[in-house]
């Protein structure tokens, strides 16, 4: 039997969802959800897990199940769920997982399940506060109700919730710079709503063209796989439309963490990057691609690389040589939202192209910008998050850190031998050597070029000068202060100015020409 006691540890809902394992079903159908909230799914009967740590094994008796959501009421057949979860003292998040890799969240209205215990035969009631998960035995006609012809959409709810079906809606309407436009749904691959600005829609149709403008279809009403209708869903409710490819993506985004502030997270992970720590299990979040590029104009690009959700050791331990009090006390952080990061440090091309200045000292287009006060790279996110339609940002400075170790635990990203630091940084050099182009030394485990040394970063966070009492999920630093933070070393600094718990600090208007910065895309 499992230790309980971690599987009580925490219980929110959606953010506890294992990725299950998976097994052929059929040739159009799910693969067999193996798992639910990170439990195994039995073959033989249904499980309860109750709060007080008890399990019940045997046959839960209701036929349906009541659950309220914010985009509508729904009856769900029980033996088209997989698991559900109870969150009684964080009402309302309870969960519904479903067999076809939906997952729902709200408030189940069933308060009493008839459950017919396996041992003895005998039919109790089960009130909802006492439970913590109730999961759902396997059964070899599960996913019969899936129709092979048909290729569902899949829907990524505002809230983080994942739906199958189909619109009854022919068309979505848009207000583009040039009028009107009534999109077809059999055009679309894609549709992002967004939840402010001018444009609140960008739809890429399945030639790749895009389409940009304000969302004028203000309803869908979706009839669902499971059997439900959803009638007059508000636009506001959807984050994402991706259209005919429920069955080839629904299960891989199953496991991504929904919207920020619901919960401790499980963890995604980049194809090709670590695996997730012990205890968060994740799986490749195939609805955001691995690397981004924004269009800065004036020929200017931005690659951006694909930093996955997780938890590190933040800080730096006692005995780390050359360490300094600032960087502890050492604590483990959890980073609950995934989030794009510049590959590089913003180049003089790419702040020029948008700021229609350089005001570096070692000019060259291809090398980072410096001489920057915090207040221009801020003003730089502001007008690139104008013009992509992206949400541009500094990193926080717990972010920046996650992404210098790429999994490292050492003083460097690559390891903990400073001998070996200058294949990964331009440091320690004279005071009128300067900086190099972005991307001349070797980059991180997670792509990322120069996260030690050339210039010093600038952060979002304003300085404090200890870790005590600090935020564990999410931090984002203090809420007023004299200094902004600063990571990463520069190319004057020595070797324990680069390392990857290093701080320094700044006043915000301050400008040298060893300050530059790298921005953070947040994905949404």
């Amino acid at each position: 039997m499992r230790d309980m006691k971690a599987l009580f540890v925490m219980m929110i809902p959606l953010a506890a969802l294992h990725v299950p394992v998976l097994g052929a079903v059929g040739s159009s159908a799910y693969p067999r959800m193996e798992s639910a909230f990170d439990i195994p799914r039995s073959d033989a009967e249904d499980v309860i897990y109750f709060r007080s740590e008890d399990v019940l094994q045997g046959q839960l008796l209701s036929e349906k199940i009541g659950l309220v959501t914010p985009y509508g009421m729904l009856s769900i057949p029980l033996r088209r769920c997989a698991g559900l979860s109870f969150d009684v003292a964080r009402t309302p998040r309870d969960a519904v997982v479903t067999v076809n890799f939906n997952r729902l969240s709200g408030m189940i209205t069933d308060h009493v399940f008839r459950f017919r215990i396996g041992s003895s035969g005998t039919v109790v009631p089960i009130r909802k506060e006492t439970v913590a998960y109730m999961v759902l035995r396997k059964t070899a006609e599960e996913t019969d109700f899936l129709k092979d012809s048909e290729k569902p959409d899949l829907f990524v709810m505002a809230n983080g919730d994942l739906l199958t079906g189909k619109a009854a809606e022919q068309t979505v309407d848009i207000r583009t710079d040039y009028g009107k436009v009534a999109v077809s749904f059999g055009e679309i691959k894609d549709v992002r709503l967004l939840p402010e600005g001018d444009i609140t829609a960008i739809i890429t149709k399945t030639t790749g063209n895009p389409i940009r403008g304000a969302c004028e279809t203000n309803e869908l009403s979706l009839s669902l796989e499971m059997g439900q209708i959803l009638p007059a869903v508000y636009k506001d409710q959807f984050a994402r439309i991706l259209v005919g490819r429920a069955r080839d993506l629904a299960p891989a985004q199953f496991g991504v963490r929904p919207a920020a502030g619901e919960g401790v997270p499980n963890a995604e992970f980049r194809v090709g990057g670590p695996e997730p720590e012990a205890g968060l299990s994740g799986k490749a979040a195939l609805l955001d691609e691995p690397t981004l590029t924004l269009d800065l104009g004036k020929q200017a690009t931005m690659k951006l690389a694909l930093i996955p959700a997780g938890k590190f050791l933040m800080g730096s331990l006692a005995d780390e040589a050359s360490r300094d009090e600032d960087e502890g006390p050492p604590r483990e952080v959890v980073l609950s939202q995934s989030f794009y990061l510049g590959v590089h440090e913003v180049t003089q091309g790419q702040y020029e192209a948008i700021m229609g200045t350089n005001p570096s000292k070692f000019i060259d287009a291809a090398k980072p910008v410096e001489s920057v006060s915090w207040e221009d790279a801020v003003e730089f996110c502001r007008r690139v998050s104008r013009r992509t339609h992206q949400s541009v940002a500094l990193p926080t400075e717990a972010q920046w850190e996650y992404a210098c170790r790429a999994g490292s635990k050492m003083r460097f990203g690559f390891g903990d031998d400073d001998r070996q630091l200058s294949t990964y940084a331009r440091y320690g050099q004279g005071a009128e050597a300067g900086t190099v182009a972005v991307g001349s030394k070797k980059p991180s485990a997670w792509g990322l070029y120069d996260m030690h040394g050339n210039v010093w970063e600038w952060c979002a966070d304003w300085y404090t000068s200890s870790y005590v009492n600090a935020a564990t999920q999410d931090p984002t630093g203090p809420l007023s202060g004299q200094w902004r933070v600063l990571r990463g070393g520069s190319w004057v600094n020595t070797w324990d100015g680069c390392r990857c718990a290093a701080r320094n600090k700044s006043a915000p208007d301050v400008r040298y020409n060893g300050l530059g910065f790298r921005v953070i895309v947040k994905v949404r």
